[in-house]
């Protein structure tokens, strides 16, 4: 058999080695969520970026856990699980969006799948088409455990969602015996290139009594960029902020970089570092002058 990697001892398409991995791997499509969900591991550090695979490793709870992008489909997705097996991976967890046709799963919702209609094609070279293509028990198990842990749960607004339908997705978190919820505006999908912000949402949302955050940086995305990438317009932070202050938001999410320009995800709408303290100043002075009335 050619060896394609000339003895480097690393997979041909991921790039990585079984010194590179841990047993337990999250895969994410999209290669830029990879550095977002490594910022919650113990020590990550980038060890391959190959074509759509990139791939951080780290510690969660003491233990050794990698996170690989997969690309869209289920071809992209066999061949980063294959290689990744070979290095001495054993569970994987995929993690993504998706759409829905049961009309009570909201945006917003967590779901986890215990199974999958095998209609993609490439699970037909590993299996015949009866053998049901189930979740390990265990590992779905824990998941649910996990999202019972009374942890904060912070639900994002879906851009098509109205503010009065939220309360259907955090009664979702209560009934499972949470109550620790809040709520995050992200904007309203407006043409096929803007989102704007509707700030009727904040006391619509604060009626259900959770807090109510005001995503200001993902608001100001530009999605489906004639440049083929997200746009984004940062020179309206602090207009977006100060606005959600005055209408009563009881807290801000806003994305920085000390150089946006070279961020590996959403910097075309990032606040530059060296700009927030005297932002958020300003913002504190609005909301102390609105805390007067």
């Amino acid at each position: 058999m050619v060896d394609y990697t000339e003895g480097s001892g690393k997979q041909y398409h991921t790039g990585v080695g079984p010194s590179d991995i841990g047993k337990y791997v999250i895969l994410p499509g999209d290669p830029k969520r990879c550095e977002k969900i490594a910022q919650h591991f113990e020590n990550p550090r980038l060890v391959a970026d190959v074509r759509e695979y990139v791939t951080y490793t780290g510690t969660l709870c003491g233990q050794k856990v990698s996170v690989t992008s997969t690309g869209i489909g289920g071809p992209s997705a066999s061949i980063a699980i294959d290689e990744l097996s070979k290095c001495g991976a054993h569970t994987f967890i995929r993690v993504g969006t998706c759409g829905g046709m049961q009309e009570n799963v909201l945006g917003g919702d967590v779901v986890i799948a215990t199974g999958a209609v095998r209609m993609e094609g490439t699970s037909k070279e590993y299996a015949p088409i009866e053998y049901p293509a189930v979740a390990n028990l265990d590992v779905t198990n824990a998941l649910v455990a996990a999202a019972k842990t009374g942890k904060v749960v912070n639900i994002k607004k879906g851009q098509f969602l109205s503010p009065q339908a939220m309360g259907f997705a955090a009664q979702k978190i209560v009934d499972a015996g949470n109550n620790k919820v809040a709520l995050t505006d992200r904007g309203t999908t407006f043409g096929y290139y803007d989102l704007i912000v509707d700030y009727r949402a904040i006391p619509e949302m604060q009626k259900f009594g959770f807090p109510v955050i005001l995503d200001v940086t993902h608001s100001l995305q530009q999605p489906n960029s004639t440049e083929g990438v997200t746009g984004g317009m940062p020179q309206m932070i602090e207009t977006i902020a100060r606005a959600g202050v005055a209408a009563g938001v009881d807290g801000l999410f806003m994305e920085t970089h000390q150089n946006p320009s070279v961020a590996k995800s959403d910097g075309a709408n990032m606040l530059k570092l060296d700009l927030m303290e005297n932002l958020l100043t300003r913002l504190a002075a609005i909301r102390e002058t609105i805390n007067r009335f």
